[in-house]
């Protein structure tokens, strides 16, 4: 499994938190709750991973667990085997 988080992902992430400063860093286990992620957020977080990647997000991974962090999304990710963007 790739542990460290891409660049790509983390600006696609970034996008979607607003509680996370521009030159705050982003600490893989932190809450993306407590980082401004709510549910409409998370849908158009979802929306731009499964274009980015190229990839439908399985039920199973459809979860609070999932999206608590980033480190957890991350993982979801390479489950899917999308640890690289396919564009």
């Amino acid at each position: 499994m790739t542990s460290a988080l891409s660049e790509e992902f983390e600006e696609l992430l970034r996008a979607h938190l607003p509680d996370l400063g521009a030159d705050e860093p982003l600490e893989p286990d932190r809450p993306l709750l407590a980082l401004g992620l709510d549910s409409v957020r998370m849908v158009s977080l979802i929306v731009d991973l499964e274009g980015f990647y190229s990839l439908t997000f399985p039920e199973d991974l459809m979860s609070g667990e999932t999206f608590h962090s980033a480190h957890t999304l991350w993982q979801a990710l390479d489950r899917c085997g999308a640890v690289a963007p396919t564009a």
